[in-house]
């Protein structure tokens, strides 16, 4: 793991990161909603904490049409980073993925980064500070939810490698 250095992000003292689902769901005309929540984490000093956890309740019942992620995270290399979103019926995506024979050093901040599987812009093409949209990297897509119920209590999982 590198040296986590930084006012307000995933390091040692407190750290404030932003996650936010934008759904767009059958219910209500189709809009587009979004439900997040500022957290205050951190992987501390000793590393001993590798995985960040966060639940974020939508309280809307439909069928998810389109399900984007955005991400507020300083971090001094997002290549590090594992980030999964996991669905109220137990779906588990990873969209952020970390690879070490395609590891690129330098890369860092999530500067309001969405996630959006059908973004043209692939993360891996971005450079940092990464901020707006870009395709997922990782293995599973954010269109494994689409036909899902939207109502129940969503997790994001940020895995530091």
């Amino acid at each position: 793991m590198d040296n986590h250095s930084g006012k307000g992000c995933l390091w040692a003292a407190g750290a404030v990161w932003v996650v936010v689902c934008i759904f767009q769901c059958s219910t209500f005309a189709a809009g587009y909603y979004s439900f997040g929540k500022s957290v205050n984490l951190s992987f501390g000093e000793d590393y001993t904490q590798t995985m960040l956890k966060t639940n974020i309740f939508v309280p809307i019942s439909g069928s998810v049409l389109d399900l984007n992620l955005a991400l507020d995270i300083e971090h001094t290399s997002v290549s590090d980073l594992q980030i999964y979103i996991k669905s109220p019926v137990g779906t588990v995506a990873c969209i952020n993925s970390y690879d070490i024979y395609n590891f690129v050093p330098g890369r860092k901040d999530f500067y309001w980064t969405i996630f959006d599987a059908e973004s043209s812009v692939s993360i891996d093409s971005g450079s940092s500070p990464f901020s707006g949209l870009f395709r997922p990297n990782g293995p599973d897509s954010l269109t494994d939810f689409y036909g899902q119920q939207s109502l129940g209590v969503w997790q994001v999982w940020v895995y530091d490698a």
